[in-house]
């Protein structure tokens, strides 16, 4: 029976701790950049919340933000964007 990271043979294959560290950060770097083709409503709402605040303090309504998100192809109602509003400024404060 081989053991996990075994050859047939027997032999270990060995990877540099130099080689690990830049696969790590290397990774990391990726995962950054990488854009999913879609995502949640949620997740594109927290996205759009430093502007979505701003609309907000400049006076614009939810009904007025709901409007402005369905002319970008995101339809939610009113009481959906001030409720996702609340939460994630809430998530926010706790963080």
């Amino acid at each position: 029976m081989n053991s996990i990271g075994a050859r047939k043979s027997g032999q270990l294959v060995k990877i540099s701790s130099a080689d690990v560290a830049l696969a790590v950060s290397e990774l990391a770097a990726m995962c950054e950049d990488i854009e999913p083709d879609q995502v949640t409503q949620r997740q594109a709402f927290k996205r759009l919340m430093p502007s979505l605040r701003a609309m907000r303090e400049l006076g614009c309504s939810w009904e007025q933000l709901g409007k402005l998100l369905t002319q970008c192809h995101i339809t939610l109602k009113a009481s959906t964007v001030r409720a996702y509003y609340a939460e994630m400024s809430k998530e926010g404060a706790d963080e």
